[in-house]
């Protein structure tokens, strides 16, 4: 008979490869850190194994829970688990005063039965969220674009990221606390213990932090461009495809680092039609991901 469990640390510590086995590798540790409340784990399991597994993390500040994985064994799917894992899940987040759930996906083999059981439960229609592009650099070196750092004019400096002063960090968080100039998700700020040295920039302008191209090591051979940002009255006039092509150029020079990976907001719409004109044609892998939400409960 097929039973449905809330997973706490305890029943983790019990059959803990078997669980880690159903989730992808980087959401493994989260079944590792149940006691906090941002974290559910639920999963489907018979009188001999555990069939399938979902997660979710709940942020607490916007009242959004978002589905961050969901798997049935093969031999198992199509017989309405995947569907009672998602059910569950929803409740839970729904007990926790979340307004709205979230699931991002990258469509694969499976994601026809996915979009099935999404329809059957009220989820919105998916729409494309983010461009998810893989390359090696090398694939780019005879574009021309990459020497736009080369005509950069007086007054202007691209600078190794891991040279900025520490009063110029400062001003940095000064300048955004007082009158935010940048979207926080473009922060350089975060993810620091993985930072890229060999292509992380900065941008002056008349000795002025103004933009950064900060660039993290995700695996022994792979480069994520996390985060591109120049200042507003910038942005038309090439400066941030100007620190692009230096930092891919400094990625060219290591070819044991063959791999450079990035994403695109799909509202981000310039930064998608650069994609789209100029880098698509070389890129070894280009996918999009989808995001579909249901409302499951009225805010008061």
């Amino acid at each position: 008979m097929l039973k449905l469990r809330l997973l706490n640390p305890s029943l983790i510590s019990q059959n803990q490869e078997n669980y880690q086995r159903l989730t992808y590798p980087r959401y493994r540790p989260l079944l590792d850190n149940l006691r906090d409340s941002r974290y559910v784990a639920i999963s489907a399991e018979d009188d001999r194994e555990i069939l399938g597994l979902a997660i979710g993390e709940i942020d607490y500040q916007q009242n959004i829970g978002e589905v961050l994985s969901l798997f049935v064994i093969p031999e198992y799917r199509r017989q309405g688990i995947g569907n009672e894992l998602l059910v569950a899940l929803e409740a839970e987040i729904r007990g926790k005063n979340c307004r709205q759930i979230d699931l991002i996906f990258i469509p694969n083999k499976t994601v026809i039965a996915l979009e099935k059981i999404l329809q059957k439960n009220g989820w919105s229609e998916p729409k494309v969220r983010m461009l998810i592009c893989l390359t090696d650099p090398k694939n780019l070196k005879d574009l021309t674009w990459l020497n736009l750092d080369k005509k950069l004019p007086e007054g202007y400096e691209i600078f190794p990221w891991r040279e900025l002063t520490s009063r110029e960090r400062k001003t940095i968080q000064e300048l955004q606390k007082k009158s935010p100039w940048y979207p926080d998700i473009l922060s350089p700020f975060s993810d620091e213990d993985i930072i890229e040295p060999i292509n992380s920039l900065g941008l002056r302008y008349n000795r002025q932090v103004v933009g950064w191209m900060i660039t993290h090591r995700i695996s022994e051979n792979t480069i994520r461009y996390t985060k591109l940002f120049v200042k507003e009255e910038l942005q038309s006039i090439g400066r941030g495809i100007a620190i692009l092509g230096r930092a891919i150029k400094l990625h060219i020079n290591h070819p044991e680092v063959n791999q450079g990976s990035f994403t695109v907001e799909i509202e981000n719409e310039k930064m998608v039609k650069f994609t789209d004109r100029r880098l698509k044609p070389y890129l070894d892998s280009f996918r999009q991901s989808f995001i579909s939400s249901k409302l499951i409960q009225k805010m008061t």
